[in-house]
């Protein structure tokens, strides 16, 4: 499954312009989905969790960016913070534009910002299924974050060429709520 990423990273490379187009219709379907859950919900605020992308995966930044500005107490947003190999994943509190500091992996994570417990995950991915089994890059930190913590709702972002009729799932691999 690494050619899944490496398929993503040669669209944004030869087909930066159509990457582009793609990635601004995942955004509003994401925002969509976001705003439609809280109001379903009834939700006065939502913590949400987002990732610093990598590997040319969807670039949700802008999307921070938005809630931050439109919605900023009913949408707190935070990114992850990896303190050690083999653990759940921290997350802090961020809002763009803030400062960032690389985590043990060198990933930019918050350099400040309060420890949450988010009430939803937006998780990139390389390859999933139609059973919302992704795969990630195999460390294993989404899975042990949503084990523990199961009341956090799970959403899978990435592009529809990274779908797979299976990632065969093993024991521990946990099914996204939403892809």
């Amino acid at each position: 499954f690494r050619s899944m990423k490496n398929l993503r990273i040669e669209f944004h490379k030869n087909q930066n312009d159509l990457y582009n187009q793609k990635t601004q219709i995942i955004l509003d379907k994401v925002k969509i989905f976001i705003l439609e859950f809280i109001k379903k919900n009834d939700l006065q605020t939502i913590k949400i969790a987002f990732t610093y992308p990598l590997f040319c995966e969807v670039n949700l930044l802008s999307l921070i960016e938005f809630f931050n500005k439109n919605y900023p107490k009913k949408i707190i947003t935070s990114l992850p913070f990896v303190y050690q190999k083999n653990s759940e994943l921290t997350f802090k509190t961020w809002n763009f534009g803030e400062e960032l500091t690389p985590d043990i992996y060198n990933i930019p994570s918050p350099k400040n910002g309060e420890v949450i417990t988010p009430n939803m995950l937006i998780i990139p991915l390389n390859a999933f299924d139609e059973n919302n089994f992704r795969l990630g890059y195999g460390g294993g930190f989404y899975d042990r974050t949503i084990a523990n913590n199961p009341q956090i709702f799970s959403v899978g972002v990435g592009f529809s060429f990274n779908k797979v009729k299976t990632i065969f799932p093993e024991n521990f691999d946990i099914a996204m709520n939403k892809i």
